[in-house]
């Protein structure tokens, strides 16, 4: 047996020894939390270490991670924007407005013939 084929075999095992881990990782977290509720510590304060604990460990990998299909996305948004402008967006949004016009104008009306219905 060489080295390539027990790397072969550890990649097949990859899963189920990262969800041995994060097993681990939660029963030492329990065993913390209890241990340092036992001892006194406010079980408000325990949470708010999690939650401060967790920001610091998970806001770098989102930050990266994210960024790195932000990227993507905004070259694709950027590239519709290009598309529209040259179809030339103004044909669609101009009857819109044209329409909006309208409305305003038929609310207004009605609005002066109702007040002057109510000074007679």
């Amino acid at each position: 047996m060489n080295l390539c084929d027990i790397v072969q075999g550890l990649k097949g095992l990859k899963p189920t020894l990262l969800m041995i881990m994060v097993k681990i990782a939660f029963a030492c977290a329990n065993v913390l939390y209890k241990l340092a509720v036992n001892d006194g510590m406010n079980l408000r304060i325990v949470v708010a270490y999690r939650f401060i604990f967790a920001t610091l460990f998970i806001a770098p990998l989102a930050f990266i991670l994210e960024r790195l299909i932000h990227l993507s996305f905004i070259y694709h948004s950027l590239h519709q924007i290009y598309i529209l402008y040259n179809v030339n967006i103004n044909t669609i949004v101009t009857p819109l407005i044209e329409t909006k016009k309208r409305m305003i104008n038929i609310l207004f009306v009605n609005w002066v013939h109702a007040g002057r219905r109510g000074q007679s």
